[in-house]
């Protein structure tokens, strides 16, 4: 396919998707390609503004006299061989005239945040997270797009940005007569740009391996520094960690009058708490309505609610408007804070937003736990408890996911395979799938994967969205060897992830005087896998970052010796031939003999032996470096390595 091809193809891709948008959404009309060029692009089916390295959709009118065909709108680039390679929103107003349509332009750049300038001219671009013209298509119209809008009808300029009906319907008839043309032969679709994959892993091998320390190192890919943090997502985790009451409380502070409740809902704070919580906005109404009511003075003749919650903040007028009571700051601070959070246009004194949660499994880990449980929650300020359904670690960070779906979100899960995998993960283990991942349209309609409907919900007068997997979460688990075998993993679990074996690595480690840790260790291990397997060895991360004989001889005794009683169940001698520095013996462990004659009167009885060895751990402090050595170069063993006892 030539590259050509391949533009004209995500033209005619583009243009279905917009009009897919417009069939719900009839006031949405954009603007085409009017005429032809000596190129012949609108005969190869360019539909919009644009060349072979550039597509610009025009949702607006070009109000610029110095620029005919670009105003506000979304932009592909297109590299030689007519592959996208990144997706932006573009603002450009050079010479817009009247001077009160620069002012639009720049309430545009201000209001939606993230933009660089990139000519003197008044021209910004914003980069969208990916380079996948459909997926950042989408975010352009389910976002940035009605913002815009609003921006333009507050400042009165609807008659000058908005494409007319009749206009719309003469441009798309022509555009229409050649798509009809051009029906009659094959039209080649391009080669979506992939998207990165979800990634499902496990790491597993012996304690001590690093598997802990690669989730840590992990967690920055899924970090954004505060400097890094565009405005949307900044206002999405603000208001995650507010509950519905602030959100109101906080949207009319804002608006500072008194406002009905469908003004409430379609608040731009109100109506991203509704995307966050992945409903509706119709489906909200009673949610507004009830914590309106629960929040109002006992003594409201305007609210008839039989049970009211602190604290009381909201009032109600006559013809059914809502405002603060005067008081309201000193009674919700949780709410003033919100506010203040929110008012805040710079994201340089803002927290990192992190886009991962963590959590750990044990036997009595289970789904109540992880996906969505009942649970005791206290409620008002008399310490009065009910119990509510919660949602888990891994349902908050699949609704932050797809609330977000231009970024990579991560679960890490240490520990994996020391919980029920299928009493934690439940139904919801087929949805893990890189195939069975969830893609909703803005309607919250499934168009890919799989998804579930959840027990329980927030409010049962209203029909909680069914529950799917993102694409872009990543869900990372590590697994330590020694406590379960791979070979024993739930096959479910297995079918399902990737893994990825962390050995011992001995390069990593230097000496400590004349010892050679690696050497130490390699030999240590070699007779581990001898002895058990390769699963019951031991990490580098114990023998790193040791500065003296005394904290070698520390972590033996504390943690190495106590892991190889753990491996042999506390048969000593099998620590000592692990430990052994000769032939017979080991400076580690010193065996002594007990006879029966020693501790009792009499003859043995039958069955009871004359005689046993007993195990004893030597002291550390006189374990030498000759000592060590002699575990993996015998012949360098000192003289006070000889048997002891």
């Amino acid at each position: 396919m030539d590259a050509w091809q391949k533009i004209a193809a995500w033209h005619e891709q583009l243009l279905g998707a917009a009009l897919a948008w417009r069939a719900n959404h009839p006031e949405f009309r954009f603007c085409f390609r009017t005429r032809d060029n000596d190129e012949g692009r609108l005969a190869k089916g360019y539909w919009f503004t644009g060349n072979d390295d550039y597509l610009f959709f025009a949702p607006f009118r070009p109000n610029d006299q110095n620029n005919k065909t670009k105003t506000v709108g979304f932009v592909v680039l297109f590299n030689e061989a007519g592959d996208p390679s990144k997706c932006y929103l573009e603002i450009v107003f050079g010479g817009a005239r009247p001077k009160g349509l620069a002012k639009v332009h720049e309430e545009i750049v201000s209001t939606l945040g993230g933009f660089r300038e990139v000519s003197k001219r008044h021209k910004y671009q914003r980069t969208y997270a990916s380079p996948d013209p459909l997926v950042s298509f989408q975010e352009f119209l389910s976002k940035d797009h009605p913002r815009i809008c609003e921006i333009i009808q507050a400042a009165g300029q609807n008659n000058v940005f908005l494409v007319s009906d009749d206009k719309f319907q003469k441009m798309f008839a022509t555009i229409e007569a050649l798509r009809s043309r051009k029906s009659t032969r094959p039209v080649p679709q391009p080669v979506r740009t992939e998207k990165t994959p979800c990634k499902n892993l496990i790491l597993y091998g012996p304690p001590g391996t690093g598997k802990t320390h690669w989730l840590r190192a992990k967690f920055a890919d899924y970090t954004d520094a505060p400097e890094e943090v565009d405005e949307d997502t900044r206002i999405q985790e603000t208001l995650a960690a507010f509950g519905w009451r602030s959100v109101i409380a906080a949207s009319l502070a804002d608006l500072g009058r008194p406002a009905r409740v469908p003004e409430i809902r379609a608040h731009r704070w109100v109506s991203a708490k509704t995307r966050e919580r992945g409903r509706l906005a119709g489906s909200v109404t009673s949610t507004i309505w009830g914590r309106l009511m629960d929040h109002t003075p006992e003594s409201s003749t305007t609210v008839k609610a039989a049970n009211r919650r602190p604290p009381a903040i909201f009032s109600k007028s006559e013809n059914s408007e809502w405002e603060l009571m005067p008081d309201w700051k000193d009674a919700d601070p949780e709410s003033v804070d919100l506010l203040r959070l929110l008012g805040t246009k710079s994201t340089s004194t803002s927290e990192a937003i992190r886009r991962y949660r963590t959590v750990t499994f044990h036997p009595s880990f289970g789904y109540e736990d992880f996906v969505r449980g009942i649970r005791p929650v206290a409620v008002g300020e008399d310490g009065a408890t009910q119990f509510r359904v919660v949602d888990g670690a891994f349902k908050q960070i699949c609704d932050e996911a797809r609330r977000n779906p231009g970024k990579r979100y991560a679960l890490f899960i240490d520990e994996i395979n020391r919980a029920n995998i299928a009493k934690v993960f439940g139904e919801l283990i087929t949805l893990i799938e890189p195939d069975k991942r969830a893609v909703f349209d803005e309607a919250g309609r499934l168009t890919h994967g799989m998804a579930v409907q959840l027990p329980g919900g927030e409010d049962a007068e209203v029909a909680e969205p069914r529950f799917g997997v993102p694409p872009n979460l990543d869900i990372f688990g590590t697994m330590n060897t020694a406590d379960r075998s791979i070979a024993l993993l739930d096959v479910a679990l297995r079918r399902r992830f990737e893994f990825m074996e962390m050995e011992p690595n001995e390069t990593l480690l230097g000496s400590v005087g004349k010892i050679d840790l690696g050497s130490l260790l390699r030999q240590i291990n070699d007779r581990l896998e001898f002895l058990l397997d390769r699963d019951h060895r031991i990490g580098h991360a114990y023998l790193m970052n040791l500065g003296s004989l005394e904290d070698l001889q520390r972590v033996f005794r504390v943690q190495i010796i106590p892991l190889l009683q753990e491996y042999f169940f506390d048969d000593f001698a099998r620590v000592a031939t692990v430990l052994s520095t000769s032939a017979t013996a080991s400076a580690f462990v010193s065996r002594q003999r007990v006879l029966h004659r020693d501790l009792f009167a009499g003859p043995s009885s039958e069955g009871v032996p004359e005689s046993r060895d007993r195990f004893v751990i030597t002291k550390a402090e006189t374990w030498t470096e000759g000592d060590f050595r002699a575990i993996y170069s015998p012949a360098t063993s000192d003289a006070d390595s000889e048997v002891r006892g």
